[in-house]
């Protein structure tokens, strides 16, 4: 029986563990706001549950901001809430920035970051562990060792790894348990979780977006990214998820948009 409770917006593809997270064979454009090095590891905490993570079908776009490649740009597909959507007729048009199913994992990484603008080191930041298919299998299984154990995944602290395979996902591909987390030594603000209507789609600012990667292709060769044909893309800005950390990257990590 649905109930009002048991629905979800209908641009997100389902919550938690029951998600099927078979996708579609498309280009992997990598588009993780958490991150490693091949060869790296981190300490992180989960700050979502197994049964409550949000999942969507997402296209990650390439943007010139201020003459530098910009790759965090994330846009929720229209499909699903318009029956149609801009980046998909792209992306089928200039085989680029193919949609990905994902899950949006909320985490605390531990691995500290120096703010240029507190000039201080911060110890840890909160980001989006972004989890694909293979990912999420091993996530659920962690889960599902959790709640074996009475716990949960929220508050469980993993040792993040990444092989030395430049093709890993950058993720990690081990996440080895360490302890429980008492989450309330920390701010209540640092540990919330992504609110899923910071996912809501921006038709317009994907209409936007799409017709500066059109102009830039027609203007210069096939599959040109925006800022060749010489417009800038400075006010284009994807929804941002999380916490801002003044243009700093954790050490070794990428911060949140």
């Amino acid at each position: 029986m649905t109930t009002e409770a048991s629905k979800v917006p209908s641009y997100l593809v389902g919550m938690g563990c029951a998600v099927d997270m078979e996708g579609e064979k498309r280009y992997n454009s990598g588009m993780f706001r958490f991150w490693l090095k091949p060869g790296e590891k981190a300490n992180i905490v989960f700050l979502s549950d197994g049964n409550d993570v949000p999942c969507i079908w997402e296209h990650q776009v390439m943007l010139y901001k201020k003459g530098k490649k910009d790759y965090n740009n994330y846009f929720t597909c229209l499909q699903s809430t318009f029956g149609s959507c801009p980046l998909c007729d792209y992306s089928t048009e200039f085989e680029t920035c193919w949609r990905q199913k994902v899950q949006l994992f909320t985490i605390l990484n531990l691995n500290g970051y120096f703010s240029k603008k507190l000039n201080k080191q911060m110890p840890y930041s909160r980001q989006i562990l972004t989890a694909k298919k293979a990912t999420s299998e091993i996530l659920m299984r962690k889960y599902a060792a959790r709640l074996d154990q009475n716990q949960r995944l929220r508050g469980a602290q993993f040792a993040a790894f990444r092989g030395s395979d430049s093709k890993s996902p950058n993720v990690g591909t081990e996440f080895e348990f360490i302890k429980m987390v008492d989450l309330g030594q920390f701010p209540p603000d640092d540990v919330k979780v992504l609110d899923v209507n910071a996912l809501a789609p921006n038709r317009d600012l994907m209409i936007r977006t799409c017709q500066i990667l059109r102009g830039a292709a027609n203007n210069t060769y096939s599959g040109a990214m925006a800022g060749h044909a010489g417009e800038s893309t400075d006010d284009v800005v994807s929804v941002e998820y999380g916490d801002e950390h003044d243009g700093q990257l954790p050490q070794g990590n990428s911060a949140v948009e």
